[in-house]
């Protein structure tokens, strides 16, 4: 609050201006929010479906990992009627620096190492962002069914979105909505993405796997520290400032 009170534009890579809705933020984080007066102003930073508001903005919400992979598959096929809303089931897994760097038992090298394990049921905190947002984007609210897992890999995450609807539509759709997105890209046909092609670095890769005319998964994947956090708060900037979207995403180093 005090950095935009002295014109300082922000972008905010916490939880706390993703939902524009005080009551839910509450649900979600079960806290009351820190600074409501402020919400009005925030723009979700989803590079790829809010580029000219973010232009614009003063506070940009930077999204969680898990909203960013799972939106930028969803989005575009809600927005074309081509998937059935209520009926939206993500499962996803992510490296283990997806849950901070604080001292925790459970991330343990001896506790994670040569283990998976689901986390946040039976509603993750970011069921509630992945419906906001989508609602607000693209009109409709999904019921979005989400298990998260935590995986024995620093780096990485790939949700596997399942779904109904007219799947023979769904690789057109997203070619079309991301034709001219720098960093995002729909693999060809019989290609599917995996974590160490997009590691240290700002893109989302995303396959389409039709199981029939009328359901399957989609694939989302993205580096949780990089398209899911850091890579993704640069490209916001970089657009907040006028600059060239991809400056300084172009090599970048991992680590950890």
């Amino acid at each position: 609050e005090k950095l935009l009170a002295r014109g300082v534009r922000v972008v905010d890579l916490s939880a706390d201006f993703r939902h524009p809705d005080p009551d839910e933020y509450a649900r979600a984080y079960g806290k009351p929010h820190p600074c409501p007066q402020l919400l009005a102003e925030a723009v979700y930073g989803l590079t790829e479906h809010h580029r000219e508001a973010i232009a614009q903005a003063k506070l940009v919400a930077n999204p969680g990992c898990y909203p960013t992979a799972t939106l930028l598959a969803l989005l575009p096929l809600m927005k074309a009627g081509a998937i059935d809303p209520a009926r939206v089931v993500v499962d996803a897994k992510s490296g283990a620096s997806g849950a901070g760097r604080s001292a925790k038992t459970e991330l343990l090298l001896c506790e994670l190492g040569g283990n998976m394990r689901a986390y946040g049921l039976p509603r993750h905190r970011h069921a509630w962002e992945m419906e906001t947002q989508a609602e607000l984007l693209a009109g409709v609210r999904p019921k979005v069914r989400f298990v998260p897992h935590i995986l024995p890999i620093a780096r990485g995450m790939l949700a596997a979105l399942h779904l109904e609807g007219d799947a023979r539509r769904w690789r057109e759709v997203l070619e079309a909505a991301y034709r001219d997105a720098p960093f995002v890209r729909v693999l060809p046909e019989g290609a599917l993405p995996q974590t160490k092609a997009v590691c240290g670095t700002n893109r989302c890769e995303i396959a389409v796997v039709p199981m029939d005319a009328h359901a399957g998964v989609v694939l989302s994947c993205i580096d949780n520290l990089g398209k899911g956090a850091a890579g993704q708060a640069v490209q916001n900037a970089n657009l907040m400032l006028g600059l060239p979207e991809t400056l300084g995403l172009a090599d970048l180093t991992p680590w950890p």
